[in-house]
Formats: C-alpha cells, structure tokens, sequence
C-alpha cells in the first residue's frame, strides 16, 4: 500500500473512531440501552475492519485523491452500505458485540457523511496548502 493509500485510510480509521465515541455519547445521553464499553470496542473494530476491507475491495483510495468526482464519492456510498450490511450481519452472529440496528446504520451513515465532508476539505486544503493534503 502506498503512503498515500495509508495515510487516506488513517484519517478515515480516526474519523471512523470519532464518529463511533459520538454514537455511544448519544446512546449515553438517553436512556438506550447500552453495550458496555468491551463490547463497543469489539464492535467498533469489527465494524472498522469490514469497513476498511470493502474500500480497499471497491478501490474506493486508488481514485479518490486526484480525481475524486461524483463516481467516486458514489462509490464511497456503496462501499460503506455493504461493509454496513456485512458488519450488522456479523454481529448478529456474535451477540456479545451486537449493538442493535439503528445503532449500526447512524454509525455507516454518520461516518459516510462525514468521510465525505472531510475528502470535500482534503480537496480543498490541497489546492490551497500543496503536495502534503
């Protein structure tokens, strides 16, 4: 993998990360039941893992930097439903890290939204900073 592709997917994992700690504040604010912090943590590597697997599957960080374009951020969408629906499928078949599917789809949708949102700043601070973006 080259430094970019590695650099592309530690931002995401670090965005991934936030948007995880973000969904178990809001679960901590109400009165949902909640996994206890192992068991998120299980979930949240799960989750990153299929999620990191099916970008590098649908080449999501080979175009993304350079060309990025609505195929790409379309792509992005797709890669992050299916790791969604594969991910929500494997914790159901291990209870310990099932955190429940509302749970599972603000996680994929909050962390796609915001991938977008940072590739959109990526783009930007590039054009203006140079080469290190």
């Amino acid at each position: 993998m080259s430094r970019r592709k590695l650099l592309l997917a530690t931002i995401d994992a670090a965005l991934f990360l936030v948007v995880q700690v973000f969904v178990y504040f809001l679960l901590f604010l109400s009165n949902a039941v909640r996994p206890a912090p192992t068991e998120w943590m299980l979930n949240f590597l799960v989750f990153l893992s299929v999620t990191m697997i099916s970008r590098l599957l649908f080449r999501v960080y080979r175009i993304i930097w350079r060309h990025s374009g609505a195929e790409s951020y379309i792509m992005i969408v797709i890669a992050d439903a299916v790791a969604g629906c594969v991910a929500y499928g494997i914790t159901l078949l291990i209870p310990a890290i099932y955190i429940g599917f509302w749970q599972t789809l603000c996680i994929f949708s909050c962390f796609c939204l915001v991938t977008l949102a940072a590739w959109k700043f990526r783009r930007a601070a590039r054009a203006w900073f140079g080469q290190f973006f």
